[in-house]
């Protein structure tokens, strides 16, 4: 798990790895036929981008007050042929063509994403004061 926190190229692609793993996180099905919507995705992804914030340092980071970032990514990702975007509903679904280049890019961040879901699970289990509200408890951890 250290090799991933180590890797000197994760910075260069950690928001397009935000972006692949919003979109995973609805499913596969839905990410590879059906599509998501453009604005789900974007809401995703900016909910990763604030849970992973300290994760890396980056100059520019996707956040509900920087849409600009997120189309300029999703126009990049489009360009290399790794997602398509259906204009009739703008939603946005994964390319089998850049199959090995999702999985590349994902796994930048999905082991940050499990090591966080999985640390939170173990701490759950943990508490057994029961004037911690387990809704709050989340976002304390």
């Amino acid at each position: 798990m250290l090799g991933y926190y180590r890797n000197p190229i994760n910075f260069v692609f950690f928001n397009e790895s935000i972006v692949v793993c919003a979109i995973n996180s609805f499913g596969a099905e839905q990410a590879w036929k059906n599509g998501i919507p453009y604005e789900d995705v974007f809401s995703r992804a900016c909910y990763l981008s604030e849970l992973l914030k300290r994760e890396e340092v980056l100059k520019e980071r996707i956040k509900p007050g920087n849409k600009q970032l997120f189309d300029k990514l999703i126009s990049f990702m489009q360009e290399q042929r790794i997602l398509a975007i259906n204009p009739e509903n703008k939603s946005i679904s994964l390319k089998g063509t850049g199959e090995a280049t999702l999985l590349f890019i994902g796994s930048i961040c999905w082991p940050m994403i499990d090591t966080y879901y999985v640390t939170l699970l173990f701490a759950l289990s943990m508490v057994k004061q029961k004037n911690i509200l387990d809704s709050n408890f989340p976002k304390d951890v």
